[in-house]
C-alpha cells in the first residue's frame, strides 16, 4: 500500500507550521527508510532468522527511541502475528540511566536506530550481549550519512 500521496497531502495542510512539515516529511520518507534499512541489513537479518530458528527464543525484545520505536512497534505485531512469538519493548534508559539488570534469558533483541550511536541504545546492546543473547541493530539513515553503528 503506497501512503505516499496520503502523507504530502498532509503535508500542504499545515504549509507554514515547521514541526508539521518536519513529521509530513519523515513520514513521506518512511517507506524510503524501511526499503533503505532492510536493504543495509539484508545479511544480518538472515543470519537473525537463521539464529531465531535454531534457538527458538521464548521471546523478542526490541529497543528503541522515538520514531525508530514506532517502527519496532510494528515488528512486534509482525512477530506475534506471523512468527507466533511474543515482542515487547525495552525501554532503553531502564539500563542506561535506572542501570537495571534485566534478565534476558530465552529472549533476543532486535534494535532499531537512525545512527546505531546513541549512549542508551548502546547500553542495552551492552546488557544483551552480557547476557548472551544474539542481537541485531537495524540502522534507519542512509550508509553515507551515518557512520557504522558502534553496536
Amino acid at each position: 500500500m503506497d501512503f505516499t500521496n496520503t502523507a504530502r497531502d498532509l503535508a500542504l495542510l499545515q504549509p507554514n507550521q515547521e514541526l508539521a512539515s518536519h513529521m509530513a516529511e519523515e513520514t513521506i520518507d518512511a517507506p524510503e527508510a524501511v526499503r533503505r534499512a532492510l536493504e543495509g541489513s539484508r545479511a544480518a537479518l538472515r543470519q537473525f532468522a537463521k539464529d531465531c530458528r535454531r534457538r527458538r527464543p521464548a521471546y523478542l525484545m526490541t529497543c528503541a527511541r522515538g520514531s525508530s520505536d514506532h517502527a519496532a512497534g510494528y515488528f512486534k505485531y509482525l512477530s506475534e502475528i506471523v512468527l507466533g512469538l511474543p515482542c515487547c519493548s525495552i525501554g532503553p534508559s531502564v539500563v542506561s540511566i535506572y542501570r537495571a539488570p534485566l534478565s534476558l534469558r530465552d529472549s533476543m533483541l532486535i534494535t532499531v536506530s537512525q545512527s546505531g550511536r546513541s549512549p542508551d541504545i548502546l547500553s542495552c546492546q551492552a546488557e544483551a550481549k552480557r547476557a548472551g543473547i544474539p542481537t541485531i541493530v537495524v540502522v534507519t539513515r542512509h550508509a553515507d550519512t551515518v557512520p557504522a553503528p558502534a553496536c
